[in-house]
């Protein structure tokens, strides 16, 4: 050990000394000279440093380095970040502009639907004004939808179309070899002509007619040109047949180029053109030209193309594109770079629609290089700063440091902006509907699972803001319902393009609609837990002041946890319906499924939760007999027969045995007069969990978690070994 170490030594019991022993050194020798020499260079270092006009070069000469080594790291930094956020924003435009799309081609079915409904009762040589007005209510606030339309055999074509931002009907007939046409205007209750002509057209001759009627289902035409104006659009047709089995009239529901271009409005500040089109180059919809007017086609005959467009950086792109490609590219127009996305639609399906964004490099990173030259600029001044004022260097530092985390929290706000719904990921779509769409979610910071409900803007209608509080209201109730049986509501709000959402949790399991359909109607010793859980969720629903207004299989859904244990949850509580006749549940309007829908309901009276043990009975009746309590052709037939005719004897439709006392009660859920049906779902779940079984038609742990590993397994129905009377029948 060298001299001037501190030594110590542990006693032999292991403790330490009482006496610690340090050498000093001793004076004289080389080692001695050694560190004076060292003692006497640092000395004169500290006492440099400690000089005024050293403090004044060196310190801020210090400040000076780090400052630009913080201000080089936080530009390059805020220019990838940057860069990354400009590129997921071109990317969420066209996530919205094909969500955007798919929401006005999705209607075509439904009004064909209608539409179809009202053309079987009509003729060509009636009065068109009741066809009109049912025509024009349809078309009503129906994006992309330029034409509604019925032709029949003899020629005549009637249909409402829209014309700038008015509605109006024509009316088109085969006189003498030549075709009388006539427009209207709608005018109050009436018609009101407002023009006509004389010239050749024939409904029979068009391809979708000829296609519709050939094809004896439902079609998409390809893009061909409207007449009179040879816009190009694109049709759904069906051919409509009479009992005899002969032709009575093809519906079409038609969408041209400048109707759908008007459906691809997105949010962001960026420029860029967003452009959908066919496999043979067919423009279908376009948005973001320099010029708004749409060019007809430079050929009749056919519809309008891309190269018809005078936009140079979409003929470059397409000229320069390669088919099928799904990565982002670069292409050169004009002396400028762009930058272009392009995705596969995949409604409507086997079409072959393609959309894409083109938007120029400039226009793209001008905000990024922007934050980054701000930044760059505070950097350099507060690095001026401190060098001019040594006092200040570490205000200097703590500056340029507040600076950088303000610049990277605005990109990073930037980033968060491009993404959707705030603190939640958008993963999966696990549903779709007439309102909107559901998918699964991940909380970005917690990682917590979730289901989250996005409500299409355009259907809350003109009343939004009272829509919109109403909806705030019933989430608020919501997220303070208890019940095990209820799915948990997490948060609510409304997104960057104005559609409300709703965040619940994710349920594993399967509603009882599918397995309805995959098992067929369940025995009555399954139901009953089923319905005593729904009644356990309806008591507090209905004691907050809240009613369900659509109860149904499908707002039901079957779930377990590991132990085999089977609990359902009630879903869809008063917020949102996705039934025939779509819309919130506003009050003094109609809304729920019509098979499972209470007299007063369809009347549209103050409903309570009496409605709901109605639609309940109606749902138990349904999975007891694998049938509705009503079948009848139509939407208003079934309403008719809730409101007038007595529901079948469940004993006389169901293959199984069905407990006396649980007729009886699900007979009382069904009578017409709300004070002839049990007082409350609490009193009717008391009913139920009266019911006894025997032993053999009891269910146990082990035959539920058997099923249940199954199906969660491979979706099939259950093996021989657990007893389909107990669990499910095969459908």
């Amino acid at each position: 050990m060298r001299s001037g170490e501190p030594r110590s030594e542990l006693s032999r019991d292991g403790q330490i000394p009482s006496r610690i022993e340090i050498v000093a050194p001793e004076l004289g020798g080389e080692g001695a000279a050694e560190a004076g020499s060292r003692t006497r260079a640092s000395g004169h270092w500290t006492f440099g440093l400690a000089r005024p006009a050293a403090v004044l070069v060196a310190l801020p000469g210090l400040v000076a380095v780090v400052g630009a080594a913080l201000t080089v790291s936080s530009y390059s930094e805020m220019k990838q970040l940057g860069a990354r956020g400009a590129v997921e924003h071109v990317e969420q435009r066209a996530r919205f502009a094909e969500q955007s799309l798919r929401s006005a081609i999705d209607q075509a079915d439904a009004l064909l639907d209608r539409t179809r409904h009202i053309a079987r009762a009509r003729s060509s040589d009636q009065d068109p004004r009741s066809l009109a007005f049912a025509l024009r209510d349809l078309g009503l606030e129906r994006r992309g939808l330029k034409w509604l339309s019925v032709s029949f055999p003899d020629g005549t074509f009637q249909g409402a179309f829209r014309d700038g931002e008015l509605l109006r009907f024509q009316q088109s007939r085969i006189e003498h070899g030549r075709t009388r046409m006539l427009q209207f205007d709608f005018e109050g209750d009436g018609l009101v002509e407002s023009g006509g002509a004389d010239f050749h057209y024939d409904p029979r001759e068009r391809e979708f007619y000829r296609r519709a009627v050939a094809a004896r289902r439902r079609i998409w035409t390809e893009p061909y040109p409207f007449l009179p104006d040879y816009r190009s659009g694109i049709s759904r047709a069906e051919a409509v047949f009479d009992a005899r089995g002969e032709l009575h009239a093809v519906v079409t529901a038609d969408y041209d180029v400048a109707q759908l271009s008007g459906t691809l409005g997105v949010p962001g500040a960026l420029d860029g053109r967003v452009v959908v089109f066919a496999p043979n180059g067919a423009l279908l919809a376009v948005r973001g030209l320099p010029k708004a007017a749409l060019p007809k086609s430079a050929d009749p005959s056919r519809a309008l193309r891309i190269n018809d467009l005078a936009d140079p950086p979409l003929r470059a792109f397409f000229a320069e594109r390669r088919p099928g490609a799904s990565e982002p590219s670069t292409f050169e127009s004009g002396g400028q770079r762009f930058f272009a996305v392009e995705r596969a639609l995949t409604e409507p399906a086997g079409l072959g629609w393609r959309l894409a964004t083109v938007t120029s490099e400039s226009a793209l990173f001008a905000e990024a290089r922007a934050h980054a030259k701000k930044s760059l600029i505070s950097s350099s001044a507060f690095v001026l700063g401190a060098i001019l004022c040594a006092a200040a260097i570490a205000l200097g530092i703590d500056r340029v440091r507040r600076s950088r985390a303000r610049a990277e929290r605005r990109v990073e706000t930037l980033l968060e902006r491009a993404r959707q719904l705030g603190s939640y990921q958008l993963e999966e779509r696990i549903g779709r509907g007439g309102m909107g769409e559901v998918w699964r979610a991940r909380h970005r910071m917690l990682a917590r699972p979730a289901a989250i409900k996005l409500i299409r803007g355009e259907v809350l209608g003109d009343d939004r803001e009272r829509v919109e509080a109403r909806f705030e209201r019933e989430a608020r109730a919501l997220a303070g319902l208890r019940s095990p049986h209820t799915v948990s509501v997490f948060d609510f709000g409304r997104t960057l393009d104005g559609r409300l959402f709703l965040v619940m949790e994710l349920l594993h399991g399967l509603p009882l609609d599918r397995v309805l359909k995959l098992y067929g109607p369940l025995p009555a010793s399954r139901v009953v837990p089923i319905l005593i859980g729904a009644c356990h969720s309806l008591s507090e629903a209905h004691a907050a002041g809240i009613v369900h207004r659509d109860v149904k299989p499908a707002n039901l859904f079957l779930c377990h946890d590991g132990d085999g244990i089977e609990r359902v949850k009630v879903l869809d509580f008063g917020l949102v319906k996705d039934a025939r006749s779509v819309q919130l549940s506003l009050e003094g309007k109609i809304s729920g499924t019509p098979e499972y829908m209470a007299p007063e309901q369809a009347h549209g009276n103050e409903l309570d939760g009496r409605a709901d043990l109605y639609s309940l009975g109606c749902t138990a009746f349904h999975l007891l007999s694998g049938r509705p309590v009503f079948r009848e052709p139509s939407d208003v037939a079934t309403l008719l027969a809730h409101q007038a005719e007595p529901p079948p004897a469940l004993s006389s439709v169901s293959a199984a045995p069905i407990p006396p006392e649980l007729e009886a009660l699900i007979a009382r859920c069904l009578a017409k007069q709300p004070e002839f049906r049990p007082i409350s779902a609490a009193s009717l779940g008391r009913a139920l969990s009266a019911i006894r079984f025997d032993d053999d038609q009891r269910l146990t742990q082990e035959q539920l978690r058997e099923w249940w590993d199954v199906v969660s397994a491979r979706d099939n129905p259950p093996p021989s070994s657990v007893a389909p009377r107990v669990l499910a029948r095969p459908a």
